[in-house]
């Protein structure tokens, strides 16, 4: 206990003192023996400024980076709270400010990409919160904000293992705001730009169910199929399995086929989803119904 002392008074003499060796040294010696011990902002800038003073600079970045990354964990930290009390578009604009003020780092890719989830995922409850309703911001706008912020994600960080999860999340939202063209283009681009994500397939449903929207029937159809056939191999367990939209994906070919005066056709979908969908069961009992 006394040496973990000492070691601590030295450090802080030799930050004093500006003696960029010791201040190094005893940081080190900090670090390896109690690295759960904190150490100051005002502390940790001069670290990093002792190691580029002795040429270690690649210990400097890291030291720097890690010291902008906690600054940062701790700043956000407003925006949890002001969320909390009600009051999510200062949040939202304290976070804003945040993320503009640190470098495009990974945890500011994450951070961004979280936010714009948050202003999706608050869309909903647009009209029953009063802050918002005094604002005068809807469902749609919170839809379009999300939008915006999730194509800037996907322009800074192209690269982001969440990239395909980010393009879903926007062909969604695009579904939601009913903009089947945009829908259509976006996901396509989305299929040919990752074509081995597990959201491939989901991009065909998006793209099917947006040409389906549009009276498109054929087209939607064509890509119904093509999902309800599609398999992928679980990368946690390496076995095939089915499409996540493969039960929409026919249940839509069965609306399809009805929309076409196919009856028929219409049935044959209709009853590989009946015990999933009420729907399907009540349309089949109406085709199938007998009356004088």
């Amino acid at each position: 206990e006394i040496y973990k002392e000492v070691a601590q008074m030295l450090f802080e003499v030799a930050l004093n003192v500006g003696k960029a060796p010791d201040i190094v040294r005893y940081f080190e010696v900090i670090k390896e023996k109690w690295p759960d011990l904190e150490i100051s902002f005002e502390q940790i800038v001069k670290v990093g400024a002792a190691y580029r003073e002795l040429n270690e600079y690649e210990r400097s970045y890291l030291v720097f980076r890690a010291t902008a990354e906690g600054s940062f964990s701790r700043e956000s930290e407003i925006g949890g709270f002001l969320e909390s009390q009600g009051e999510f578009e200062r949040s939202v604009a304290v976070m804003d400010r945040i993320l503009r003020e640190y470098p495009a780092e990974p945890y500011i890719a994450s951070s961004a990409y979280a936010l714009a989830q948050r202003v999706y995922a608050m869309a909903p409850n647009a009209a029953s919160d009063p802050k918002l309703r005094e604002k005068k911001l809807s469902r749609v706008d919170l839809i379009r904000d999300a939008i915006s912020r999730l194509d800037d994600f996907l322009t800074v960080w192209p690269d982001d293992p969440a990239a395909d999860q980010a393009s879903f999340s926007l062909a969604s939202a695009l579904v939601e705001l009913e903009a089947w063209p945009a829908a259509i283009s976006r996901s396509n681009r989305f299929a040919e730009r990752f074509p081995k994500s597990e959201y491939l397939d989901s991009f065909w449903y998006i793209i099917g169910y947006s040409h389906f929207a549009r009276g498109e029937h054929r087209q939607a159809l064509d890509l119904c199929r093509r999902v309800a056939e599609t398999t992928r191999t679980d990368p946690a367990t390496g076995r095939e399995i089915e499409s996540r939209n493969k039960w929409r994906a026919i249940f839509i070919s069965g609306q399809v086929h009805h929309s076409l005066g196919e009856p028929a056709e219409a049935i044959t979908e209709y009853q590989r989803v009946a015990d999933r969908f009420p729907d399907a069961k009540e349309t089949i009992a109406y085709f199938t119904r007998k009356a004088i």
